[in-house]
């Protein structure tokens, strides 16, 4: 199989945005995470952050968010395809993230915004934990964050997932900026190999929040300093 990997930006058409929304829909339907989180179903892609209103029309709402993430300068965005069938079959978003104070990040967690149905007291301690862990980590310092990479089932384990690591890892390395990850367990060995180490973890015993007593979900936040090699 040929692939092709090729930047998504203002020039992206709503059929890319409906291939991203596909790819997402199908990693939230093998997520476990999901129905505890979303107990009525869940949104078809992860919606604005500082929208005051929740969208009447999920899916074409969905479209116009997408195509403001890109089109915003601090995001990266890349599709794969497969050439033979002309496919999207995987995606990856990266962000440059400026440096936060500690009176800023407060803020961000006193300001956050739930979407409408989801369970709070679970995105909390599964979002919340995390983002309060970032002062302490992250500090001051701009960083460059993946913040999501997804590949169609029948297309893993063919090295796409690598190669876009990579691709991030070069970014990151081009910019002297330190590589930031918050990953599943599903997606910890991919960034331990591209040289990433774990500096922190959030366990979430998911038996309090209406899941399998005793089952637990992880989640690992990995760095990777830039490269001196290339600066």
């Amino acid at each position: 199989m040929d692939f092709l990997t090729l930047p998504l930006d203002s020039s992206a058409t709503d059929e890319d945005c409906l291939s991203i929304i596909k790819i997402g829909d199908d990693a939230a339907s093998s997520d476990p995470l999901v129905p505890l989180l979303w107990p009525n179903g869940p949104p078809i892609i992860s919606p604005d952050p500082n929208a005051t209103t929740t969208p009447t029309c999920p899916r074409q709402e969905s479209i116009d968010q997408l195509h403001c993430h890109f089109s915003d300068t601090a995001n990266t965005w890349f599709k794969v395809v497969d050439q033979e069938t002309g496919e999207t079959i995987a995606y990856t978003w990266w962000r440059f993230e400026r440096g936060t104070t500690m009176a800023e990040w407060k803020e961000n967690w006193e300001c956050r915004w739930m979407p409408k149905g989801v369970n709070r007291e679970l995105a909390d301690a599964i979002s919340g934990r995390r983002l309060l862990q970032r002062p302490r980590l992250l500090g001051e310092k701009p960083f460059y964050a993946l913040k999501e990479l997804y590949v169609l089932p029948e297309y893993q384990c063919k090295g796409i997932g690598g190669s876009l690591v990579a691709r991030f890892v070069e970014k990151a390395n081009e910019l002297g900026l330190r590589a930031y990850i918050e990953s599943t367990e599903n997606g910890r060995a991919l960034y331990l190999r591209h040289g990433f180490r774990e500096v922190d973890r959030v366990t979430i015993d998911l038996g309090k929040y209406g899941g399998e007593k005793g089952k637990k979900c992880s989640f690992g936040s990995l760095m990777k300093d830039p490269d001196p090699h290339w600066w």
